[in-house]
């Protein structure tokens, strides 16, 4: 059998790290989700609302990939929730804006915590002889994520605070 590359070598770790990081932040929020009594798709509208801010409900379903009535139906029932606050476009009357409501936006902020607890868990079980090391390879894998996929670009949790 034949040795593998370094390349090879970095593409297992690269896999094993995300099945790992996207295992645990699936479950954990997931968790978080259930005890709101919130679906998956309402959550990640939520989240889009949390960084994209408002929206048409147009555009909301072309986020989510669904039919404008849809979307419709579903932001119904988030405001009913009081997770969503509805309003008229005050340049076109015609037109609904949808935002995160101020327990939304509370709801949201606690997930972003929630995750912010268990990735600085993390890097508390790095070694410390380590830690730069990780931090500057982390940051060209961030670098290498945005140049190779530049349409999911966000701000992160830090910039948008």
């Amino acid at each position: 059998m034949s040795q593998m590359s370094e390349l090879e070598v970095l593409q297992r770790a690269l896999r094993r790290w995300a099945e790992a990081y996207m295992g645990t932040a699936w479950r954990e929020t997931g968790h978080f989700i259930r005890q709101q009594g919130l679906s998956n798709a309402q959550f990640s509208l939520m989240m889009t609302m949390h960084y994209r801010g408002e929206a048409k409900i147009t555009d909301i379903a072309d986020m989510l990939g669904v039919s404008t009535a849809y979307a419709s139906q579903m932001i119904d029932k988030m405001v009913q929730g009081g997770f969503l606050a509805r309003a008229e476009d005050p340049t076109d009357r015609r037109v609904n804006l949808v935002n995160l409501s101020p327990s939304g936006r509370a709801l949201t902020e606690a997930a972003i915590e929630m995750r912010s607890g268990w990735t600085e868990a993390l890097a508390q079980a790095i070694d410390p002889d380590e830690r730069a090391t990780a931090a500057r390879l982390l940051d060209q894998l961030t670098q290498a994520v945005r140049l190779t996929h530049p349409q999911g670009e966000r701000k992160s949790d830090g910039e948008n605070k």
